[in-house]
């Protein structure tokens, strides 16, 4: 083991594959914790290898999404070639498969999770190939990370939205005669050596449902040749055969996905994506204990949820006129209540009721491009809403309790009872704002 790798420094082996090993390694400039994987042996390996591991370091890169892991650097240290990712701390889908007994909720919100994450690669053309469950990582909340884009190819074939709209990638050849992942997770056009598209990686995830629902690969055989053969020409027992619990909608889905022909196949990963959702929103009880709270039940469902996000916007935005319109009343009613509360002091320290006009004119215009930024990503379903709005709550939270003042417009025209009640429901609504977020994009809420 290596002490360090350019400015990282090693402290110990998380796990090794059959061509590379990943360490756990500190990054001496930023002092964060990352894993570092490099190939077992450079010198030997051979030029396919370091091809692999650049082509992975490369399409990591480009893919920033919650259910990948990112890729910080790539990098060569005295011929040895290696890649820096983000340090993912959970359990390997098999580990969570081998020690615990999944729930439909859990298992359609994990599988929920790896399409999305999916969904966002093929709609950028990349395939990722060698969708298995040691390629899968669940953190402790509940957060999936697909790993090991080593495999990952362009794809020439049209990929499509749960829109219908289709998206044209690069074009890429498979070599006939050649098989490239892991056998028992292989679509069958995967091992036939034809050219692929996004469904085969849904075949993949297909098993991956199979066995997070039963505890057993559909095809695992015991010879290559028997593996081969079964997810060539053998429909796999049904689930329900090992786990009589499982819904009837969760045993559909898996039906499709694992469909041989492909056209028979969920057309893309955010197809498959949506029905899992409605799954786990139906499999899923408030009463049910889940240690993944990303995973849990929707309580409004996602069309109403996306509703009534797209009208809270605009229900702000008019809050914003009406306040930036009557500006010269909202003010003076704030600094009368600042000065009946500080007698006076705090007025002469601030500054005059101009310095809060301004302060509020400048919050109210910063908040109206934030509101049609969010119209725009929910109302066009953009899959990463959830992330995007995750990050700006802290933000938005301050913007929306100022903004929670702007019924003292109504000072001296309607009680002052009624405008404390609406003063104080403005100062809620955020909390409102960000569980209707959680429920229209809760996989990728985390």
């Amino acid at each position: 083991m290596p002490d360090r790798l350019g400015r990282y420094v090693i402290e110990g082996e998380i796990g090794k594959g059959g061509m590379g090993v990943v360490y756990r390694a500190r990054d001496e400039r930023l002092g964060k914790i990352v894993a570092v994987k490099v190939l077992l042996d450079a010198e030997t390996v051979g030029s396919e290898a370091r091809i692999r591991l650049r082509r992975e370091a490369q399409a990591a890169a480009i893919l920033n999404h919650p259910a990948i892991a990112s890729a910080y650097d790539y990098d060569e240290q005295n011929g040895t070639p290696f890649i820096v990712y983000e340090y993912v701390e959970g359990k390997s889908l098999d580990l969570v498969i081998a020690e615990e007994k999944l729930s439909p909720a859990k298992i359609a919100g994990i599988a929920g999770q790896i399409a999305a994450g999916l969904a966002y690669a093929h709609e950028r053309g990349i395939l990722h190939r060698d969708i298995k469950p040691q390629n899968i990582m669940v953190t402790s909340e509940g957060q999936v990370k697909i790993l090991d884009f080593g495999l990952a190819k362009r794809t020439s074939l049209a990929l499509v939205r749960s829109n219908g709209q289709r998206l044209e990638g690069t074009t890429v050849e498979t070599v006939p005669g050649t098989i490239v992942g892991t056998v028992q997770y292989m679509s069958p056009e995967q091992i036939t050596g034809e050219m692929l598209d996004g469904r085969t990686d849904i075949f993949s995830t297909g098993i991956l449902i199979y066995e997070m629902a039963s505890g057993k690969n559909p095809f695992e055989g015991r010879s290559f040749g028997s593996t081969v053969g079964k997810i060539l020409s053998l429909d796999p027992p049904p689930v329900s055969a090992y786990s009589p619990e499982i819904p009837q909608g969760l045993q559909e889905i898996i039906n499709r996905c694992l469909k041989k022909s492909r056209d028979e196949r969920y057309p893309s990963a955010r197809m498959l994506r949506d029905d899992l959702e409605k799954l786990r929103a139906s499999a899923s009880s408030p009463q049910e204990p889940d240690r993944y709270p990303g995973l849990c039940g929707a309580l409004i469902p996602r069309a109403v949820a996306r509703l009534s996000l797209v009208l809270l916007q605009i229900l702000y935005l008019g809050i914003y006129g009406a306040a930036l319109y009557h500006h010269g009343a909202v003010f003076t009613a704030i600094a009368q209540g600042l000065a009946f509360f500080s007698g006076g002091g705090l007025l002469k320290e601030i500054g005059t009721p101009r310095l809060w006009t301004t302060a509020f004119l400048v919050t109210g215009c910063c908040g109206i491009p934030v509101r049609l930024h969010l119209i725009a990503s929910v109302g066009f379903d953009d899959p990463e809403t959830g992330l995007q709005f995750r990050k700006l709550f802290p933000a938005l939270l301050m913007l929306d309790e100022i903004w929670a003042l702007s019924p003292f417009l109504l000072l001296g025209k309607w009680p002052p009872g009624l405008t404390l009640i609406c003063v104080v429901l403005l100062a809620y609504l955020p909390f409102t704002h960000r569980n209707l977020v959680r429920n229209a994009y809760a996989e990728i809420w985390q």
